[in-house]
C-alpha cells in the first residue's frame, strides 16, 4: 500500500509539475510550439493548392519551399497569385450557360440577347421545341434576327428504315440556319453549334430528332447551315417557327464559351 501511494504521489507531482512549466510559458513560446504543431498541416495546405492544381494544369510557380527552412507571407501569397491567374485562364477556356428560356406560352419566336459573337466566338444551343399549334413547323436560327433569305443549307436525314435523303438547297435561298421541324401535335429536340467570329460565313451544325411523339422518332436529321453576312457581329440570336408552334413546355439553352 505505501508503495502504491508513494507511486501515486509521484505521477501527481509529474502531471503537476507539466503543469507549472505550462504556465510559465510565454505567449510567444505558445504560439512557436503551436507552429511547430501545425507545421505539417500548413505544408500539406500548401501541397493541396501547389502540387494538385500542378498536376491538373500545368504552370510555373515563383516559389519553392524546403521542408525545415522558413517561408516568407511573400512568397506563399506569391505563388497563391500564380494560381489563381492560371485557373482564371482555365475559366477563360469553359462552356458556361448564359441564357435559358422555359416557354409558358404559344409564341412564334424566342430570342438570346445580350451576345458578342467576336468575344465569344461560338455558341451551342440546346432545344426541345413543343408544337403544340394546329400547323406544321419548321424552326430557323437567326442571327440579329436577320429575315433576308441570306443562308443556304445542306441536310442528311433518315426516316424510318428508308435510305437517307440529302437535300441542298443552294445559297441565300433559306429563311435561316435551319434548326428542325415538327409536325402539329409533335415536338422536336436539337443540338447545335456556331461559330460566331465575323470574317467568314457563320455556319451552325444542328442535329435533331424531327416530328417525336410518344415512344416515336419519325426522322433524324443532319444539318449544316451558312449565314451569308461575314462582317456583323452576332449580338442576339432569334429561333423562329410559325406563330404559335413553340408551344408551353419548350425549353431553349444558349451556352457560350467564356
Amino acid at each position: 500500500m505505501q508503495q502504491e501511494s508513494e507511486f501515486v504521489s509521484r505521477v501527481e507531482f509529474e502531471e503537476l509539475k507539466a503543469e507549472l512549466v505550462e504556465l510559465k510559458l510565454s505567449r510567444l513560446e505558445r504560439g512557436a510550439r503551436l507552429l511547430r504543431t501545425y507545421k505539417r498541416m500548413f505544408l500539406a495546405l500548401i501541397y493541396c493548392f501547389v502540387a494538385i492544381p500542378l498536376a491538373l494544369h500545368a504552370f510555373t510557380i515563383p516559389n519553392t519551399f524546403v521542408a525545415g527552412n522558413p517561408t516568407v507571407a511573400a512568397d506563399v501569397n506569391a505563388n497563391f497569385t500564380a494560381i489563381a491567374n492560371s485557373l482564371t485562364a482555365m475559366e477563360g477556356k469553359s462552356w458556361r450557360l448564359v441564357s435559358e428560356i422555359d416557354v409558358g406560352a404559344g409564341t412564334g419566336a424566342i430570342t438570346f440577347t445580350g451576345l458578342n459573337g467576336n468575344a465569344d466566338k461560338t455558341y451551342m444551343i440546346f432545344a426541345r421545341i413543343v408544337n403544340s399549334s394546329g400547323v406544321d413547323s419548321s424552326y430557323y436560327s437567326n442571327p440579329n434576327n436577320d429575315l433576308s433569305t441570306n443562308y443556304g443549307y445542306q441536310h442528311i436525314t433518315v426516316a424510318g428504315f428508308a435510305a437517307p435523303t440529302t437535300g441542298n438547297t443552294g445559297a441565300n435561298n433559306s429563311p435561316g440556319l435551319y434548326t428542325c421541324y415538327a409536325v402539329a401535335g409533335s415536338y422536336c429536340e436539337y443540338s447545335a453549334t456556331i461559330y460566331a467570329v465575323t470574317g467568314a460565313p457563320r455556319v451552325m451544325i444542328a442535329q435533331n430528332a424531327q416530328s417525336v411523339t410518344l415512344g416515336n422518332v419519325p426522322q433524324l436529321l443532319y444539318a449544316s447551315s451558312a449565314w451569308g453576312d461575314s462582317s456583323t457581329n452576332i449580338s442576339s440570336m432569334t429561333v423562329n417557327g410559325n406563330a404559335g408552334s413553340i408551344g408551353a413546355g419548350s425549353h431553349f439553352e444558349l451556352w457560350a464559351r467564356r
